[in-house]
C-alpha cells in the first residue's frame, strides 16, 4: 500500500488525473487537468446528497482540472503517527522501554500498529484522536458535523470521513502533547527519517500531515489519506 496524502477535488481524484508526491519528484512535468464531466456530475450529486443527508453545510469547490497536492508520509509515517497518538490515549499501554524519546525506543512498530495494545485500546473508543484513530480516509472541508462519519463515497464504496478542520486540531494537539514546534515539525518533514525508527516515523508522518492539512483547509478542499 502506498499511503499517500491527496488535497484537491474530489473529482480530480475519481478521475485518477494525479500524480503521487514520488510521481511528481521523478517526472514534475504534469500537464494540467482535463475536464471530466461525467466524473463532475456524479461528483456533484454525491456532494449534494450528502450535504443534505448532513444537515447542511457549504458546497466546496469541485471540478476535474483544479489544483492538487500530494505528500508521501507512507505506510511507517500513518501507523507511527497513529501509535503516537494511541500513547496519547492510553498512556499505561505504551511499551514501557524508556521516554518517549530517549534512546531506548518503543518496541511496537510503525508499519504494524494493530499489533499495538494501545492502539487496540485507543481505536475501541477514542476521546482525543477521533479522526486519527478510527479509519478515517476522507476528510472534508465542513463544518458542523459529526467528527466521524462513514458514508458512500461518489464511486459507491463506503469510507469513513471527518473533517480537514477536526483534522487539524488532533494534529495541533499531538504536536503540543509531543512537544513539537513549528521549527521541529519543519526540520522533521524536510527529510524522510529512518522509517524504522517509531518516533522518527510518527513525527514525520505527524509534520507531513500538518502540512497538507492546512493546504487543504487554505484552499477549501478534501483531503484524501489513498491507501
Amino acid at each position: 500500500m502506498a499511503f499517500d496524502l491527496y488535497a484537491g477535488s474530489l473529482t480530480r481524484y475519481l478521475s485518477g488525473d494525479w500524480k503521487t508526491a514520488e510521481q511528481l519528484r521523478a517526472d514534475p512535468e504534469t500537464a494540467p487537468g482535463g475536464f471530466d464531466g461525467q466524473e463532475l456530475e456524479r461528483t456533484l450529486i454525491w456532494q449534494a446528497s450528502l450535504l443534505t443527508e448532513l444537515g447542511g453545510g457549504e458546497p466546496w469547490a469541485e471540478r476535474s482540472d483544479l489544483t492538487y497536492w500530494t505528500s508521501s508520509p507512507r505506510a511507517a509515517g500513518v501507523g507511527g503517527l497513529q501509535l503516537l497518538a494511541a500513547y496519547q490515549e492510553q498512556p499505561d499501554l505504551m511499551p514501557k522501554k524508556g521516554g518517549l524519546f530517549s534512546r531506548r525506543k518503543p518496541t511496537d512498530d510503525p508499519l504494524d500498529p494493530g499489533a499495538s495494545a494501545a492502539f487496540q485500546a485507543a481505536t475501541a473508543a477514542p476521546t482525543r484522536y477521533a479522526t486519527l484513530l478510527s479509519g478515517v480516509q476522507w476528510w472534508l472541508p465542513i463544518s458542523g458535523v459529526p467528527a466521524v462519519f462513514s458514508a458512500k463515497a461518489p464511486d459507491g464504496r463506503t469510507v469513513t470521513m471527518g473533517t480537514v478542520t477536526g483534522l487539524r486540531i488532533e494534529l495541533a494537539n499531538l504536536a503540543t502533547a509531543l512537544g513539537m514546534n513549528e521549527a521541529m515539525l519543519n526540520i522533521m518533514s524536510s527529510d524522510e527519517p529512518d522509517m524504522t525508527d517509531l518516533v522518527a516515523a510518527g513525527t514525520y508522518g505527524l509534520a507531513l500531515f500538518i502540512d497538507i492539512a492546512k493546504v487543504a483547509d487554505d484552499n477549501r478542499q478534501p483531503l484524501v489519506l489513498d491507501v
